[in-house]
């Protein structure tokens, strides 16, 4: 508790003072000296600072082990003993929305593994999905015939390139005689000349004859969409299939153009308010992904504190006959998030820390799982004083809500982030 040196006239606006006040009546100055010596200085700064404070002690022990307590604690009147649970929900949603930020942006978080080679073969399959006339069936028949090795040494040729001609010439110079000797033995000749081990000429005359008429075939299909390009732009009104995502891909990385001048360097005719909105957002986006997620990220504390008055609102529906003020399903609900804040957090650090396994990663995830689930449900039956059975089906009923809601919001929380990223 801080310590007061009253004194007999407030310094502020000169009242006399009586020293039971701790506050001047006249302009609400706190009555104290600000002349002291430097020892009983010090001495205030340590007792007001680092003294446990009576409010926090009292909170801790029933805030984790007794599941509705604090909440009836705090509907009965019993307030100045208890820190507020708004309080407490600001401090633990902070704590927990660091870490989860922090460990959101952590690649050997998310992926469990630090840059292993099944990592590698997923990013090399994901870089080549794109690639023209690279079909199913030649990328299977990589797969088999492909050490992890030779993958990687391909990927690490293409660095991100989609373009078939340097897969063609990394596959041709990473494989040795005998590995080509083998994919000959077992692959088909169209799909060896297709990853390109070998020449047109070495090919059947069926082949040929096949390549011929699928080029004729390709070079009509390209004079009729000329032909018809000016009625095509104007029936394909979807924005995003009328951008130029190779133009967005070469200037992504130029800082001197802006959003604006990359789209209107499309040359896309006039464009409605929303249309030019959506355009420039996905613009942006593909630009600074890693910005557009951050930002993405920083929104959802604003979500989860908007949704957790609905939250409140669910159990004053659910509990309407109980006749408790909605005040009372409030400070429960920030009583619950608290306690869910705190847990999860705790649990994020721990899983950061430890690099255990996959398994080891779900079992932890799914105890704790349980573990805030066992203590809402206790609060449940503390707060509302019903019956185990009938507090399990109303408890699952709102969970089962409440999540609903949660992925509306965060998917609504998502679009509504990009749209002003």
């Amino acid at each position: 508790m801080k310590i007061r040196r009253k004194t007999n006239a407030c310094p502020n606006c000169g009242a006399q003072l009586d020293k039971v006040y701790n506050y001047c009546p006249m302009c609400g100055q706190e009555n104290t000296s600000n002349y002291v010596s430097l020892k009983t200085l010090l001495g205030d700064f340590f007792n007001t600072y680092f003294a446990l404070d009576s409010k926090f002690a009292n909170t801790v022990p029933p805030f984790f082990f007794r599941p509705g307590y604090l909440t009836n604690k705090y509907s009965e009147g019993k307030r100045a003993s208890y820190t507020h649970p708004l309080r407490l929900y600001l401090i633990l949603s902070l704590f927990f929305f660091f870490v989860f930020k922090k460990m959101a942006n952590s690649d050997d978080f998310l992926t469990g593994y630090n840059n292993n080679d099944s990592d590698e073969i997923v990013e090399y399959y994901t870089s080549l999905k794109n690639i023209e006339g690279l079909d199913k069936d030649t990328k299977k028949a990589l797969k088999d015939n492909l050490t992890k090795k030779d993958l990687k040494s391909i990927l690490k040729d293409m660095n991100g390139s989609e373009g078939q001609n340097v897969f063609q010439n990394s596959l041709k110079r990473i494989l040795s005689d005998q590995k080509k000797d083998n994919l000959k033995a077992s692959l088909d000749e169209d799909i060896l000349y297709e990853i390109g081990l070998i020449s047109y000429d070495s090919l059947s005359e069926d082949l040929k004859l096949q390549l011929k008429s699928d080029s004729l075939s390709a070079s009509t299909r390209l004079k009729d969409s000329l032909s018809n390009d000016e009625s095509e732009a104007k029936s394909d009104r979807f924005i995003m299939k009328r951008l130029d995502w190779k133009l967005i891909d070469s200037l992504k990385h130029e800082s001197q153009y802006s959003d604006e001048q990359l789209l209107d360097s499309m040359k896309l005719g006039e464009l409605s308010t929303t249309d030019r909105i959506i355009a420039i957002q996905t613009i942006r986006l593909k630009r600074d992904p890693e910005d557009a997620f951050d930002y993405i990220l920083s929104n959802l504390p604003i979500m989860m504190l908007i949704l957790v008055p609905i939250f409140a609102a669910m159990l004053k529906l659910f509990y309407i006959r109980r006749k408790h003020l909605y005040i009372k399903h409030l400070i429960h609900a920030l009583n619950l998030h608290s306690f869910v804040y705190f847990l999860y957090g705790i649990t994020l650090l721990s899983l950061f820390w430890l690099d255990l396994s996959e398994e080891s990663t779900a079992l932890i995830c799914l105890i704790t799982f349980i573990i805030a689930g066992i203590y809402a449900y206790i609060s449940f039956i503390k707060v509302y004083k019903q019956g185990w059975f009938k507090t399990l089906l109303k408890f699952m009923l709102v969970g089962w809500v409440y999540f609903s809601f949660i992925s509306f919001f965060m998917l609504s929380e998502a679009l509504i982030s990009l749209l002003l990223f």
